[in-house]
């Protein structure tokens, strides 16, 4: 991943392992049922997601790293032999460099506008800036409303100042113009062009800031990220981030799925299509034990609610301020009894009352506050 270009059937195979792995599947049986997109799972936590890796969005991280290596390093060994086997000339950014040779260099070359816009240049000779790509600044960006022809695509800065008079006689519009009179205003420098990193404060590239600016583009934050911060076992947050994005297999989730169930609840004697709202806010097993656990914990005050998003986001109200909140590790062990409990009595005939149900929810949550 860190010299070749993932090719997409290599992608997709190892990210079907990786999804059977999650969701329980066989292979080759199919017995596990996706409970989220796979794009989904592949978002980070704070967007989202299940903070899995993209294969494809990571593999583009890593090789942007060599294309930082040719700026940052230029006096590298591996920089020499690069420009020696691609280039003759002096005066060539690598960005424009040719893009025949080796598979690995043809796909480095895809992703030289990538790495365009995310880079600027502090210019010195002009040598390494595109003039039409790359931000090499004073509020002359990329002229994107500007197309060159092919065959000017690729000149430097330091091209265009050598061109200067052709290149004010071009038939440009203004905004080109200009930025060929604000270059012909610069002192000349024999320094090299200084490249920055757009998407870290150090100016210097990292892989992992990379994928973060690749995989959040477009995304808005997710309300629920403190769902990750309690102090509970990992299963036990998962269960709780799929309670919140009500991706549960209650009975309502399983005829969308177009799967035959039998309405009613196992926790009561509702015969109404069961569903997750019903199973942890409104079923009077449930609210029995809301009862007794306020009751049991009078300090922890519980407001009666119809959805279960709403339950989730009051609860963990104060985890970014203490990650063992006790009302947030308390509400999170109630949700997972009532899920154990109402799967034992459909798959295993067992129940329990809420009194011994209670003991086990007490007995639970002093576990995680004391080990997790």
């Amino acid at each position: 991943m860190t010299v070749f270009k993932l090719p997409t059937w290599v992608v997709k195979a190892i990210d079907k392992l990786r999804r059977n792995f999650l969701w329980g599947r066989s292979t080759g049986t199919g017995t596990g049922i996706p409970l989220l997109a796979w794009d989904r799972v592949c978002l980070p936590k704070q967007l989202g997601g299940m903070g899995v890796l993209n294969l494809k969005l990571l593999n583009t991280s890593l090789l942007l790293k060599w294309l930082w290596r040719l700026f940052d390093q230029p006096n590298s060994q591996w920089a020499i032999l690069t420009k020696s086997l691609f280039t003759s000339r002096t005066n060539v950014s690598p960005l424009s460099w040719t893009a025949r040779g080796s598979f690995f260099w043809r796909d480095l070359m895809t992703f030289r506008h990538l790495f365009s816009i995310s880079t600027t240049f502090n210019l010195g000779d002009g040598k390494d800036a595109l003039f039409w790509f790359s931000d090499w600044g004073s509020g002359y960006l990329r002229f994107f409303d500007s197309k060159p022809p092919p065959y000017k695509s690729n000149l430097t800065v330091f091209q265009v100042l050598q061109q200067l008079p052709s290149s004010l006689q071009a038939p440009w519009n203004v905004d080109v113009h200009n930025a060929i009179l604000y270059l012909s205003t610069r002192t000349a420098s024999n320094t090299w062009d200084i490249c920055s990193w757009k998407w870290n404060s150090s100016g210097c590239f990292t892989v992992k800031s990379a994928y973060n600016t690749l995989v959040s583009t477009g995304k808005t934050k997710f309300l629920g990220t403190s769902i990750w911060k309690v102090k509970i076992p990992p299963s036990i947050q998962i269960f709780t981030f799929l309670v919140f994005h009500n991706r549960l297999l209650t009975q309502d989730a399983l005829v969308k799925r177009n799967i035959f169930v039998q309405p009613g609840c196992s926790l009561c004697s509702s015969t109404s299509l069961e569903t997750a709202n019903h199973i942890f806010c409104s079923c009077p097993y449930t609210l029995d034990l809301w009862s007794r656990v306020h009751s049991l914990y009078p300090s922890i005050l519980y407001q009666n609610h119809t959805d279960c998003k709403q339950l989730i986001t009051e609860a963990l109200h104060n985890v970014n301020i203490n990650k063992k909140d006790p009302k947030a590790v308390l509400t999170i062990t109630v949700l997972w009894a009532l899920w154990l409990e109402r799967n034992n009595r459909i798959f295993r005939g067992a129940a329990r009352n809420t009194v011994a149900l209670l003991h086990w929810v007490n007995s639970q949550q002093e576990m995680f506050l004391k080990h997790c």
